[in-house]
C-alpha cells in the first residue's frame, strides 16, 4: 500500500511510510480509533501497540480528510497524552482542522506551543492563520498577529500576507487602511499583483479620486501589472 501523504499539499514536511500506517489506514477506508487499532492490532501479533508520530500523523490526516475535525482534535490530545512528540507535520493537520472548526485563535495558540516545543513554525502555517482572521474580516486580530509573525515567531513575510489584508480592509470598505497597507507592502519591498492593485484602484474609485485612479493605474501599467 500507498502512504496516504500528499507531499503537494505540504510541501514543507515529509511523512514516511509506515508498517503500521498502512495496517490501519489503507486508501478508501474509513479512519479507525486508536484504542480500536490497539485491539485488534494486539489480538493479530499479540505484541504491545506502541504508536509512533508517523502512525498519530497518518490518523490526524485520514480524519482530517475525511471532515472529522473533532475527532483530528482529540486524537492530537491522545497523542500528547501518550508521550509521543508532535512534529511540524502534526501542526500542520492540527492547524487546518481549528480553522476548518473556525477556531484562528486555538490554531494561533499552537504556534506558540510549537516554539515552546524547539519547533520553528513555518510560514505555510502562519500564512494559514493570518489568511482565515481575513477572511473573516477580522482585521484588528490579523494586524495583531502580524506583528507576532514578524518579533516573536520570526517568520518572513511576502507579498501575499499583505494582499491579504488589503482585501479584508476593502471588503470593509475601510478604504484609507488599504491605502495605508498597500504603502507598508511597497516600503516592505514587495511587488503587488493584478489582485492587489485592483484592491487599490477600486477604493480609489469609491472614494471619488478619480484623477489619482487613472494615474494609479498608468503606474500600473509601467509597473507592468497585467
Amino acid at each position: 500500500d500507498q502512504p496516504i501523504h500528499r507531499p503537494e499539499e505540504h510541501p514543507e514536511v515529509a511523512l514516511l511510510p509506515s508498517p503500521l500506517g498502512a495496517f490501519s489506514l489503507k486508501p478508501n477506508r474509513e479512519a479507525v480509533s486508536l484504542s480500536k487499532l490497539r485491539q485488534q492490532f494486539e489480538a493479530l501479533f499479540g505484541v504491545p501497540f506502541k504508536p509512533t508520530i508517523t502512525l498519530f500523523n497518518e490518523v490526524l490526516y485520514k480524519l482530517m480528510g475525511t471532515g472529522r475535525t473533532v475527532k483530528a482534535v482529540e486524537c492530537y490530545e491522545e497523542m500528547r497524552a501518550s508521550g509521543v512528540r508532535p512534529n511540524l507535520t502534526t501542526f500542520s493537520f492540527l492547524i487546518k482542522c481549528l480553522l476548518r472548526m473556525g477556531q484562528p485563535e486555538r490554531a494561533r495558540s499552537l504556534l506558540r506551543e510549537m516554539v515552546g516545543l524547539g519547533l520553528q513554525p513555518t510560514t505555510f502555517q502562519a500564512a494559514l492563520i493570518f489568511h482565515a482572521y481575513c477572511r473573516r474580516l477580522q482585521v484588528e486580530e490579523a494586524e495583531a498577529f502580524l506583528s507576532e509573525i514578524t518579533r516573536i515567531l520570526r517568520i518572513r513575510l511576502n507579498y501575499v500576507y499583505y494582499s491579504s489584508l488589503i482585501f479584508a480592509y476593502h471588503r470593509r470598505r475601510e478604504y484609507s487602511q488599504v491605502f495605508s497597507v498597500f504603502d507598508r507592502m511597497q516600503a516592505a519591498g514587495f511587488a503587488a499583483d493584478t489582485e492587489t492593485c485592483n484592491y487599490v484602484l477600486t477604493s480609489l474609485f469609491e472614494i471619488g479620486e478619480y484623477v489619482e485612479a487613472a494615474r494609479f493605474f498608468e503606474r500600473m501599467r509601467q509597473q507592468g501589472v497585467r
